[in-house]
């Protein structure tokens, strides 16, 4: 449980509010995060490759890794997390990663070429973001029925806590 102040947005992608932000780690995955020392491992990403000559890297998706709803994360849904997350533009609290991102190229389900504007942008350290489902993501929904794909999903929402349950589709160590 958290108890909160019932936020206003809780959206991940539009959010600024500091107790949103705070619980993104728990409620979604990302291709990379940042370690204790602030090194960079994989997350959703089974295996990787850099080039950074060309600005572009090249990633598998974990096959065991699913959504709060089953469904596998696939390579659509990192394309599409970058599309919406440059469409909210920069009063996003992800925009200064996915901007730097031309495009994302989708070779299967689960893999993908991440292409960025500038070759000295590829860097893992800008895959740092919660990857959304394409199929059920809503923009528009505060109620906060969003699926998501970490350790955690939200069972139920009120106006002084949540109530987090634990995904059954993360593919990693539950804690």
């Amino acid at each position: 449980y958290f108890s909160i102040k019932k936020p206003q947005d809780m959206n991940i992608l539009t959010s600024d509010e500091e107790d949103v932000n705070q619980m993104w780690h728990l409620l979604y995955s990302s291709l990379f995060y940042f370690n204790k020392d602030l090194s960079v491992s994989p997350d959703l990403v089974k295996e990787y490759k850099t080039d950074a000559q060309n600005g572009t890297v090249t990633i598998k998706i974990n096959e065991k890794a699913k959504f709060s709803d089953g469904k596998q994360i696939r390579s659509t849904d990192v394309a599409d997390s970058v599309e919406y997350i440059k469409n909210i533009g920069e009063s996003g609290p992800f925009y200064l990663y996915a901007n730097k991102i031309d495009n994302v190229e989708i070779e299967d389900d689960v893999n993908a070429v991440i292409h960025f504007q500038s070759a000295s942008d590829a860097s893992l350290t800008n895959l740092v973001f919660p990857i959304i489902s394409s199929a059920s993501y809503d923009k528009n929904d505060n109620s906060y029925n969003q699926v998501t794909s970490g350790k955690f999903m939200i069972k139920s929402f009120s106006e002084d806590k949540i109530d987090l349950v634990s995904n059954l589709g993360y593919y990693g160590e539950q804690s």
